[in-house]
């Protein structure tokens, strides 16, 4: 059994004169984690699961006897970790189903607020439709008052003693203006009545284009492509987006993440019998890969599978 299992790995790749780039080119595992193998910093390797098959790929690209340097792993590194491995998965679970029962939890009173707000705004709408029939019934009626004035012979001409009246007080010097503007009231008030209706109209009018305007920009999509990973093994992955951000991630079993580009995605799975993808919606097909770990796997609109 070796001391230092990190310097051991390191030992026999020099002794067989491989550059460690080399060794990263041919596994598609990157510098940073045969870096942590080499100096048992284990802790920047995306799950302790994956140690082990790190350790499987870099033993097969040196040449290197494959069972006795795994070996050497279980008997100085992996029974040490083990427990601290399963502490750490049983925290993990821990978390995520606190989490879970938050986001229920917020999902209630969301939709408790919302039925609360449309509840609102349907009382509101009725009391404004309300309010539109009173206007209209008092517009009707100073219309229909305004029209019997102008129709009925008896309030339009004057008795013909009222005629007589005003003739002598015209004699007189005194001038009679009541019957001249008795029905002058009526008619104001309903232009009046009738001025306020047009201008409700016209409010009315004015937001019906305003809410049409903005259904329609709400309506434009994005057009953006959107990768969904779900899991039915617990299972690494190191994520390419439209060529520049990277995300190195893992996903515990029966869980699930989405990510979104504009171009492509460029992926490496680990565990990959155990993955499911699939572009907006579409479930691609993934090819068979070596040691159950799918490397530099493009995906994009014209790769679908």
């Amino acid at each position: 059994m070796v001391d230092d299992f990190g310097k051991y790995l390191k030992s026999e790749r020099e002794m067989r004169g491989i550059p460690l780039e080399e060794i990263a080119e041919s596994t598609k595992i990157q510098m940073c984690f045969l870096e942590a193998l080499e100096t048992n910093y284990y802790e920047a390797i995306p799950g302790e699961i994956f140690v082990r098959g790190f350790v499987h790929s870099y033993a097969k690209a040196i040449g290197a006897d494959i069972e006795g340097i795994l070996s050497e792993f279980d008997q100085t590194i992996g029974c040490i970790r083990k427990d601290k491995f399963l502490k750490e998965e049983r925290d993990k679970n821990e978390t995520y189903l606190r989490s879970l029962k938050f986001y229920r939890l917020m999902s209630v009173i969301a939709v408790i607020l919302i039925l609360g707000c449309v509840s609102f705004g349907v009382s509101n709408l009725f009391g404004v439709l309300d309010q539109e029939s009173i206007s209209s019934s008092e517009f009707t009626k100073n219309s229909s008052s305004d029209k019997a004035k102008k129709n009925d012979p008896i309030l339009a001409e004057p008795l013909d003693e009222e005629k007589s009246i005003a003739s002598s007080n015209i004699s007189l010097g005194v001038v009679n203006t009541v019957s001249a503007n008795s029905s002058a009231p009526f008619k104001k008030i309903g232009v009046a009545k009738k001025t306020e209706k047009q201008k409700d109209m016209e409010v009315v009018s004015k937001n019906d284009t305003t809410e049409g305007i903005e259904s329609k920009n709400n309506s434009i999509s994005m057009g953006a492509l959107e990768l969904t990973i779900r899991v039915k093994q617990e299972s690494w992955f190191h994520l390419v987006i439209d060529g520049g951000s990277e995300k190195d991630f893992i996903l515990p079993q029966g869980t699930g993440k989405t990510f979104r580009g504009e171009s492509k995605f460029k992926i490496t799975v680990g565990n990959s019998q155990g993955v499911q993808l699939a572009l907006n919606g579409r479930i691609l097909n993934l090819p068979k890969s070596e040691n159950n770990v799918l490397r530099d796997f493009l995906i994009e609109p014209g790769n679908t599978g």
